[in-house]
């Protein structure tokens, strides 16, 4: 809708490219705040809390349908108090109500539209509706609500009791941390992984970086060869899919099919930072080549297309262009022949093109429909020249679809989001032993600290002011991203400033009772109920992240105390692990960390640094590296600094005599 037919709504001050969006939509949007809340509790109406992100298609469908609809907007004003929600922008919100539909439902996904009480508690939630259903949705509330208050009362703290039940956590006496729980649950999960596509064996697929990590890590730990191949049949499966572009890297957000061919075309910051993650350890197991170049792909692609004047990244680009889903990275077939007209018959056996499209209305996605190797045979041509053809193909038709209207990019910055980036360079430095990678994560990490960490308090959003403080996924995943940094860039700095943010963690976010971290600080103004954030999903869980980083603090600082809060932690949720395997991968991360033994390499003297970086580039999924000088860290005391090469291997807790070479190592 043109923004000159309406007035524009409380929305236009907002920071939210999200909540900008709908602007000038004639609904009377409002932020979350108290005020609002106030306001629905003394007009005694019901509020809708519509919840959903910028890159979102049918958040855009949505809108268009009935947000931009004079009729709906007259409902909606009449009878409602209307608020719009960033997820992203107020993760704590989009949790509570999350957690609500999936109760009733089991499903959940955005647009995520809640009617709730005055009081937010949720009368009904939904995801997408068409007009015709939204407006008979709404007036059927109202109705409930006018006639049969008292009801409508009664159901809504039924769920909300149901709510804080998903809080729970069951204590079992007999529950003690080892690899077992492992290894059972992995052999759980592996029996719902597709043997053909990778992944897990139902559609739609998302990556779950998480997920395959867990497999990498348990296969080099006990040579489990299956685990191993599992997760390298998952990236190159992702890898050849439509949900890579092939033409500037980067990853989508989901395959709707089990192929990894139809993707949910926007882009998110946190799924392709964790695939560098995830990618660079793949590269670090094999050294297969073809696994650094979608390393390579992957940070080309932040680097060109979210990476801000700040040297922060941004957070996501649109699935759609001009209102349409794809629009900006699907082809005809006749687009492909006009690009490239002598190389297009190779462009269809190379990339799965057909003349009636391999998608919807004749478009083609893009896709490594077969390797080289099979090219050449089809081809008959020499694998060199099939390799050269290619890429020339991939440039020419990048620069082509340059000219294309682009979609929106969704310029906030993240601090969590931009800290699983961090993990990520770190990461690739270490497999690729890389300085472009080190120097990378060096300048984000400072670049965090500049802007999100400003007087004791960290910060979730950068974009044109600060005005949401952190979250415990900001806290966990920024000290998990220091943690990270120090290593891979050897920077011993880091480690003290992790420690002082996991101390403002404890202090904000920690629950005593219940022995986790509320995802709310304990100072904020509660919502309907308190979150603690156990599951993983796309991202890691928060708790599980300040897990495994007590744990490593714990030895860089010879801190019991963390070592014991972790493992508190470990014992409240072993429970749900058995319960629900998939969703706790990276709790199973930091209970291998426990049972299977930490290593500590920490090098001094000639040629320290150089034989550490080296020593890096192989797969050490339990083992921390560091090269000094000084010993102003605890882990570092009596491991006294000299001129020749000396080597101080420790495992767990207990260190041998110093060696001279890294070829003597043995973890």
């Amino acid at each position: 809708m043109s923004h000159s037919k309406n007035k524009p709504n409380s929305l236009i001050s907002a920071n939210s490219p999200y909540l900008l969006q709908h602007a000038y939509n004639p609904v009377k949007w409002n932020e979350w705040s108290n005020a609002v809340l106030e306001t629905a509790r003394t007009e005694n109406k019901l509020l809708i809390v519509s919840i959903g992100y910028a890159a979102c298609h049918w958040c855009h469908v949505m809108e268009k349908e009935c947000f931009e609809d004079t009729e709906t907007a007259e409902l909606m004003n009449a009878h409602f108090i209307n608020i719009k929600v960033d997820r992203e922008e107020r993760p704590d919100i989009d949790q509570v109500y999350m957690d609500a539909i999936q109760l009733l439902t089991g499903q959940g996904g955005w647009p995520l539209n809640a009617i709730c009480l005055p009081n937010g508690k949720p009368l009904y939630v939904g995801t997408y509706f068409p007009k015709s259903k939204w407006n008979y949705l709404l007036n059927k509330l109202v109705d409930f609500y006018t006639h049969d208050p008292e009801e409508a009362h009664a159901y809504a703290n039924k769920l909300t009791t149901g709510l804080a039940l998903m809080e729970s956590f069951e204590v079992k006496l007999d529950v003690y941390i080892s690899n077992a729980i492992v290894h059972q649950q992995i052999d759980k999960m592996k029996l719902q992984t597709d043997k053909e596509f990778g992944g897990f064996n139902w559609a739609p697929k998302f990556i779950l970086p998480v997920n395959w990590e867990l497999f990498l890590q348990y296969g080099a730990l006990f040579r489990d060869t299956d685990s191993t191949l599992l997760a390298a049949l998952t990236c190159e499966n992702i890898a050849r899919g439509g949900i890579h572009d092939l033409l500037a890297g980067g990853f989508a957000r989901y395959s709707t099919d089990s192929r990894w061919l139809v993707p949910h075309f926007e882009k998110m910051l946190y799924d392709n930072a964790q695939l560098i993650s995830l990618y660079s350890k793949l590269y670090s197991h094999t050294k297969d080549k073809k696994y650094k170049a979608v390393i390579e792909q992957t940070f080309a692609f932040v680097t060109s297309e979210l990476k801000a004047e700040n040297g922060l990244y941004s957070a996501a680009i649109d699935a759609d262009t001009m209102g349409e889903e794809g629009l900006f990275y699907v082809w005809t077939a006749e687009e492909i022949k006009k690009a490239i007209p002598k190389n297009w018959e190779f462009a269809f056996a190379a990339f799965g093109i057909s003349e009636d499209g391999n998608w919807e209305d004749g478009k083609n996605i893009l896709y490594s429909a077969q390797s080289d190797e099979a090219l050449s045979k089809l081809l008959e041509l020499p694998i060199e020249d099939v390799i050269a053809i290619k890429e020339n193909i991939k440039n020419t038709l990048y620069l082509d679809r340059l000219n294309r209207k682009q979609p929106l990019i969704d310029d906030k910055q993240l601090c969590a989001w931009n800290a699983l980036l961090v993990i990520g360079l770190a990461d690739a430095s270490k497999a690729l032993n890389s300085e472009v990678y080190r120097t990378a994560c060096k300048t984000l990490i400072d670049s965090m600290i500049v802007h999100f960490y400003r007087g004791g308090i960290l910060y979730r959003i950068v974009k044109n002011k600060q005005q949401v403080k952190g979250f415990a996924e900001d806290y966990a995943l920024f000290c998990e991203a220091l943690l990270m940094a120090a290593e891979a860039c050897n920077h011993v700095q880091y480690l003290s400033l992790a420690k002082e943010i996991m101390d403002l963690a404890l202090q904000f976010f920690y629950d005593d009772t219940h022995q986790l971290f509320q995802f709310t600080a304990k100072d904020e103004v509660a919502l309907i109920k308190k979150k603690y954030d156990t599951q993983d999903s796309v991202m890691p869980s928060s708790n599980a992240c300040f897990a495994k980083c007590l744990f490593y603090l714990s030895y860089y600082f010879e801190n019991d105390t963390y070592d014991q809060i972790c493992e508190d932690m470990l014992l409240k949720i072993m429970p749900k692990i058995q319960e629900h395997s998939i969703n706790y991968s990276k709790w199973m991360q930091v209970i291998l960390l426990k049972s299977e033994g930490f290593n500590q390499v920490i090098a001094t003297g000639k040629n320290a640094m150089s034989g550490i970086q080296q020593f890096q580039t192989n797969y050490l999924p339990n083992t921390i590296c560091f090269a000094f000088e000084n010993a102003s860290i605890p882990l570092f005391k009596g491991k006294t600094p000299s001129q020749e090469l000396s080597i101080y291997v420790c495992r767990d807790k207990t260190c041998d005599k110093p060696i001279h070479s890294f070829q003597n190592i043995q973890l």
